[in-house]
């Protein structure tokens, strides 16, 4: 197989992840995770479980996922390491973006909170109860749409506003 910069990026990134982000059950999540990569689209367990890339039987996917465990902060610090953006006009973008999951039906939520919601055609005076989120993604192209997630925090009701909470040192 021809080697290049992307395939030895990816091989590097996936090395560092099962040795440093991984941690009990590293195999069964490693595989659980080539699985879900190479899979059509949202599938259950069981059929991730089935896929030729998860070289276990099924019972261990299930294993996998109660007793393994990972490292939020060292995942974090890998992707920032190894993120495959270019530069943009010779130095990196970062935007923050704020975004709403609307959940009017979850009343009795402790996490809740209310976030502004546009929609055409209703007065944009009002909030609905939601779950808001604070993306931070690197922008990769000057001309692109898409933007290359590295962290996501929810924000809480006690945790201030949108702009102290993406000032906040992490």
């Amino acid at each position: 197989m021809v080697s290049t910069e992307a395939r030895d990026l990816l091989d590097r990134f996936r090395h560092e992840l099962y040795r440093r982000v991984l941690g009990r059950r590293k195999a069964t999540l490693f595989a659980l995770m080539a699985a879900a990569l190479v899979s059509a689209g949202p599938t259950s367990l069981v059929r991730l479980s089935l896929t030729p890339v998860f070289h276990r039987r099924w019972p261990s996917a299930c294993d996998g996922l109660t007793a393994g465990t990972l490292d939020v902060a060292a995942c974090q610090r890998l992707l920032a390491e190894t993120h495959a953006a270019q530069p943009v006009v010779g130095r990196e973008i970062w935007a923050l973006d704020g975004t709403i999951w609307p959940r009017p039906a979850a009343e009795t939520s402790p996490e809740r909170t209310w976030g502004h919601r546009v929609t055409p055609g209703v007065p944009p005076a009002g909030g609905v109860p939601a779950g808001e989120y604070q993306w931070l993604v690197v922008v990769p192209e000057a001309t692109g749409s898409w933007g290359l997630p590295l962290d996501v925090a929810r924000r809480s009701p006690t945790a201030g506003t949108p702009t102290e909470l993406a000032i906040r040192p992490a």
